[in-house]
């Protein structure tokens, strides 16, 4: 009636439109499209293909173009990995040499002392060694 009100009202909207999508007649081909020759119909089929064939290509260049941008990447992260792994060692060679100094340091120090204890110092009355 006239106080009746949908319980979901936009459902119900919808349901109207797809009563009259589907009621719609089916589309007929226009009279030019029914009586179109073979020929003109060939040449848009060829065209047809000639489309698909470039947005073909044009696909397959795409797909070229991010396979050739991943390898790219892979390549640049293999070469900061090696560039990484150089530097790491030329640090730990820089560590090695610096340890090295320093203990040819101790060392050289170590053998100082040891040739001043064995040399013979002036002794003092007492045997008080005066140095």
């Amino acid at each position: 009636g006239a106080g009746y009100v949908a319980a979901r009202p936009e459902s119900r909207a919808r349901a109207n439109s797809l009563k009259t999508f589907t009621a719609a007649p089916p589309i007929e081909p226009t009279p030019q499209r029914r009586h179109i020759s073979s020929e003109e119909q060939h040449k848009m089929e060829l065209l047809k293909q000639i489309e698909e064939n470039k947005r073909r290509r044009e696909l397959e260049k795409q797909k070229e173009r991010e396979e050739e941008e991943r390898e790219i990447r892979r390549l640049e992260r293999y070469n900061e990995k090696i560039r990484q792994e150089e530097e790491e060692e030329m640090r730990k060679q820089r560590e090695k040499a610096r340890l090295m100094e320093r203990h040819s340091e101790e060392v050289r120090l170590s053998n100082e002392r040891r040739a001043r204890r064995n040399s013979s110092p002036p002794k003092g009355e007492g045997g008080i060694l005066l140095i």
